[in-house]
């Protein structure tokens, strides 16, 4: 949802005539993460990266139009 949020101040703001960059991404470190990876029976690297890739397909999908994505691991 927060994605979408985003996505409605930057559209905003571009009609508004602001000059925006846009960055989305994935918070991927923590103890939290970790333990997940280690349930889907992957490395947690691999986890997230497939995590992340999802992000894509929703950025196709709902038309976002963030200009980069980051990932913090």
């Amino acid at each position: 949802m927060e994605i979408v949020q985003a996505e409605i101040i930057a559209r905003y703001q571009r009609r508004m005539g602001a000059d925006v960059f846009f960055i989305s991404g994935t918070d991927e470190h923590g103890q939290k993460i970790a333990h997940k990876g280690k349930e889907s029976d992957q490395d947690v690297q691999p986890y997230v990266d497939n995590y992340a890739a999802e992000f894509t397909t929703l950025k196709d999908a709902l038309g976002l139009s963030y200009d980069r994505f980051i990932h913090t691991t």
